[in-house]
């Protein structure tokens, strides 16, 4: 299970550039020719879908990778203190 996440952790930012690079090719193919029907179709809308999924998950993943470190951070700045204040400098 944890090899999964790796690799979900791996993708998600990857699927995000290429779902994001193929939206704005749909976006501008339908601004110069708007009969195209890029927008309205269902594949741009399957890839508007997978886009906002590996979005989330890229964000709930770097959510959580910030507030590991933040706590890594504060763990070892109490831990400090406590060895300062177990030494006897202030």
């Amino acid at each position: 299970m944890k090899r999964f996440w790796a690799m979900i952790r791996a993708l998600a930012p990857h699927i995000c550039i290429v779902c994001t690079g193929m939206v704005l090719t749909f976006l501008v193919i339908e601004a110069i020719n708007p009969y195209a029907g890029f927008i309205n179709h269902r594949y741009t809308k399957i890839v508007l879908w997978v886009w906002t999924v590996s979005a989330l998950i890229t964000a709930i993943l770097l959510i959580a990778a910030q507030r590991r470190e933040f706590r890594r951070r504060s763990r070892a700045r109490h831990e400090a203190a406590r060895e300062d204040e177990r030494s006897g400098r202030s």
